[in-house]
């Protein structure tokens, strides 16, 4: 059997959705040349698990309901719109997500904690939990003046008003590129709290 590209994350409501794309949208005005993340590929990622056996496939889903069948249900807010690594060379256009209380900081590293129990590597970086926007290939000088007055809050607003969402599963899904960009499969959703 062929391996398969899976990781773990959260899946955004689709009130929150609409705002992550209408902000998406926005910022296309600005002529970047990059790659659009498909509203339906919007995502929130825990851990990436990259290419798997399909026969370990039980194992996961037997250990991520391990660690969310205790873990209780919270919430996130959209935070601010950035750029990673800077203005000068912009390549990555997110929405930050707010976790007041480290909820999701402690999830994360409890699912990571796990995986390594079952010989996944843990994560070297710290997690920074965003929604990625877009892919950004290249920007002209303009379209980077633009991004940066945005950021000082001189064109687009890059607070959101604090919208909140509930998180209250983690999803186990498979990754397939192809040449229109990645097509996700839901393989499992594992409810959070049915035991805390």
């Amino acid at each position: 059997m062929p391996a398969l590209r899976l990781f773990l994350a959260i899946d955004i409501p689709p009130h929150a959705r609409e705002t992550v794309v209408s902000i998406q949208n926005r910022f296309k005005t600005l002529g970047l040349n990059a790659s659009w993340v498909r509203s339906g590929n919007i995502h929130l990622t825990l851990k990436f698990l990259g290419n798997t056996p399909s026969e370990r496939v039980a194992e996961i889903r037997e250990s991520v309901s391990e660690v969310v069948e205790f873990f209780p249900v919270f919430k996130l807010a959209l935070g601010e719109v950035d750029i990673f690594p800077n203005f000068k060379k912009p390549r990555v256009l997110w929405i930050n997500l707010k976790d007041i209380f480290n909820r999701l900081k402690i999830l994360q590293n409890e699912i990571d904690i796990k995986m390594g129990e079952i010989g996944f590597l843990k994560e070297k970086k710290e997690f920074n939990p965003h929604l990625t926007l877009a892919r950004i290939k290249h920007a002209k000088a303009k379209a980077r003046e633009s991004l940066e007055e945005l950021k000082q809050g001189k064109g687009f607003i890059t607070s959101i008003n604090q919208k909140y969402f509930q998180v209250s599963s983690v999803l186990l899904l498979r990754s397939d590129l192809t040449p229109k960009g990645p097509v996700y499969t839901v393989l499992g959703e594992y409810p959070l709290g049915q035991k805390a």
